[in-house]
This record gives structure tokens, C-alpha cells and sequence, in this order.
């Protein structure tokens, strides 16, 4: 029997699996430093200068700030801010991720500054609803996801940019990094794809493409304003909130 997929459960298939799948990454060939999930996806040098740029300059300097992350995967870049934060709430459809990344932030996770939730994607206001019972509606400095948008269609992505500009604080921040196919890597990618996902296969690992243009629309129609946007394969943004907005999403059918 064919085994039925999702979303969350295609994640955790991929942390088990995930040595074999960390060999046929292209920028992987030969090296021997893959300790986490994850790792394969660029390296330590790149990750510290993602943070420093994209991410440590949006919370505040006292280090009292509260930050949200949506996808931490096993953790990189949660390690990478947890020192410059009061709090940090992690969301993530996969537990077999969201237990390597507990472990990695133990003495974090108990002292109560770093907390996971399991996102179950039936709620299209779950993250705003979490964060709303632990007081933090409309409290947090800095959402932010790197490198797991890019697995994410439109409308469940909307919904998590909607449930960001609920969260934020006035003249918060929000960072992410999304698809494009308007670029040269961009394209690239998509053709690489293209046999793959030919007829409607939609794996997890698969991207959801989009453009600046489609960004910055949905951006601005959400209250927030672009301060940063940088393009390769993919599209890396800073926005911050200013002003304030509500929609009312309907429920799952």
C-alpha cells in the first residue's frame, strides 16, 4: 500500500533518512562536518553571517527582545540568538526535528527562555493563538524563518506572514527567506524541479516559487514596509511592521 504523505510527516521521514539525503545535496560532495539535520544546508561561516546581517541587528540591543521562529529545523540559527534574547518560541510541523533542537538547547528550553511548539496545521491562526496564551500578542520583536519558506505555498505562507504582523510589536521586524524564479539561480532551480514535480507530485522538499514583485505586494497589503531585499536563488527580506491590520481567514473545510 502507497503510503499516505504530509507535509509534517514527509520532515520527519527526512531526519530519519537524512545522511542519505545530505549526500545527493550538490554542495555536499566529500565533506565530512554534517553532525545535524540540516547541516547540509550551507556552513558554519555562512550561518553566523546570515545571522549578523539578516537578524541580530533587528532585536533590541539590551538583549530583552522576544523573538518567534517559524521552521528552526534542528536549530542553527535558534543557537545563533538565543544569547541576545529574553525569549524565543519556536513553531515546526516536524517532532523529530523539534527534538533534536530541544536537546541541542536543553539548559535553555528548561529555564523557560526558549520554548517549542508543534505546529499542526489546522488552524490557520495557531501561531497567533500560542503566542496569545502566553502572552505575547502583539509583544514580539523579531519573527523570523530561514531557509523553510521556500517549502511553503502561498496560502499557508500568507497565513503565517498574516499571523507575524498580529504578533509583532509596532515597528517590529519580520525575516524570512522565500522562492524565486526570477533570478538566473532562481530559474535554475525551477528547472531542475520541473521533472520531479512533473504531474503534480508535491513533496515537502519541493519549492513554492514566487517574485519581489509578489513579496512586496502581499508585504505592503499586510502593514509592513520592505527595508531589505536581497535576491539569488532566493529572496531574503527584512520588514518591519508599520501599521496594523486584520483579516479574517477562514476556518479549514
Amino acid at each position: 500500500m502507497k503510503r499516505s504523505r504530509s507535509y509534517a510527516g514527509d520532515w520527519d521521514e527526512y531526519v530519519k533518512h537524512w545522511e542519505q539525503y545530505a549526500k545527493i545535496e550538490p554542495t555536499n560532495k566529500g565533506r565530512v562536518d554534517l553532525v545535524y539535520p540540516g547541516d547540509e544546508w550551507g556552513t558554519e561561516s555562512e550561518w553566523d553571517a546570515y545571522a549578523a546581517t539578516f537578524l541580530q541587528p533587528y532585536l533590541p540591543p539590551d538583549g530583552q527582545g522576544t523573538a518567534v521562529e517559524i521552521g528552526p529545523g534542528s536549530g542553527k540559527y535558534t543557537l545563533r540568538l538565543v544569547d541576545r534574547v529574553a525569549r524565543l518560541v519556536c513553531f515546526d510541523v516536524s517532532e523529530r526535528f523539534m527534538k533534536i533542537a530541544r536537546e541541542r538547547l536543553a539548559s535553555n528550553v528548561e529555564s523557560g527562555k526558549v520554548r517549542f511548539e508543534l505546529l499542526k496545521l489546522d488552524n490557520c491562526y495557531e501561531i497567533r493563538d500560542a503566542l496569545a496564551g502566553l502572552g505575547l500578542r502583539g509583544e514580539v520583536d523579531l519573527c523570523f524563518s530561514v531557509d523553510s519558506m521556500q517549502h511553503v505555498e502561498l496560502h499557508t505562507l500568507i497565513s503565517y506572514w498574516i499571523n507575524a504582523a498580529e504578533s509583532l510589536k509596532m515597528g517590529g521586524h519580520m525575516v524570512m527567506t522565500v522562492a524565486t524564479c526570477t533570478t538566473e539561480k532562481g530559474f535554475d532551480r525551477l528547472l531542475d524541479e520541473a521533472g520531479w514535480c512533473y504531474g503534480g507530485m508535491r513533496p515537502s522538499h519541493q519549492f513554492y516559487f514566487l517574485s519581489k514583485d509578489v513579496v512586496l505586494y502581499c508585504l505592503d497589503r499586510l502593514g509592513f514596509e520592505v527595508l531589505r531585499l536581497q535576491e539569488s536563488r532566493d529572496v531574503n527580506f527584512v520588514a518591519r511592521k508599520v501599521r496594523p491590520v486584520h483579516f479574517e481567514l477562514q476556518a479549514a473545510r
